[in-house]
């Protein structure tokens, strides 16, 4: 994965990034932040540090290769997402009737949200037709980043190499998996954060 920019800060024993200012993350206590204020992440540990590093590096690669027509929507629009609220994830203006969906979370783990066999998701769905998924805001909270990945063709590959992603961190793997499906990308974030007081 490329480097990132960061700004000086906790980042010792920290790969692949660059000091930089401003640069494009910025650390404040245990707390990570992006360069226009968000918070991203809240950390644990040195580790925790890393994975969110590598996730928004791959983020930042990713939204420089996006160019899917895919609009991805939350029903309560641009607003914090508090826990234990069930949000609408909609997927609308696709190009193709083959889409495979999956979260990013705040901590960097992978999580796939579309087409999900158990649930008995649909591998090929009609373009006039909205994709809809509801979603429970749990923990870590911070930036989550939906990404949608559309394909001319099925992409049991992808879905299957996704599949096996799940939960890890591994953002380098899902690079090289995103890169080799030669799909159509479209990326959002929304963020979370605890109970209101």
């Amino acid at each position: 994965l490329p480097p990132i920019t960061v700004e000086p800060g906790i980042w010792d024993g920290i790969s692949g990034i660059q000091i930089a200012y401003p640069g494009a993350l910025r650390s404040e206590g245990t707390a990570v932040y992006s360069s226009n204020g968000n918070r991203l992440a809240t950390l644990s540990d040195l580790q925790s540090l890393q994975a969110v590093t590598d996730k928004h590096r791959l983020v930042s690669s990713l939204n420089k290769v996006a160019h899917s027509p895919a609009h991805i929507s939350f029903d309560r629009g641009d607003l914090i997402y508090r826990h234990g609220q069930t949000m609408t994830i909609s997927i609308t203006q696709r190009s193709t009737q083959h889409l495979t969906l999956i979260n990013l979370g705040a901590d960097g783990k992978v999580s796939l949200l579309y087409p999900v066999a158990r649930y008995g998701d649909a591998l090929k769905v009609p373009l006039a037709q909205v994709i809809a998924l509801p979603v429970r805001v749990t923990p870590p909270f911070g930036s989550d980043h939906v990404v949608a990945i559309e394909t001319d063709a099925p992409a049991p590959a992808l879905i299957k190499g996704i599949s096996r992603l799940e939960g890890s961190q591994d953002m380098s793997a899902l690079w090289d998996l995103l890169r080799n499906s030669r799909g159509r990308i479209a990326l959002f974030p929304f963020f979370t954060a605890g109970p209101s007081l």
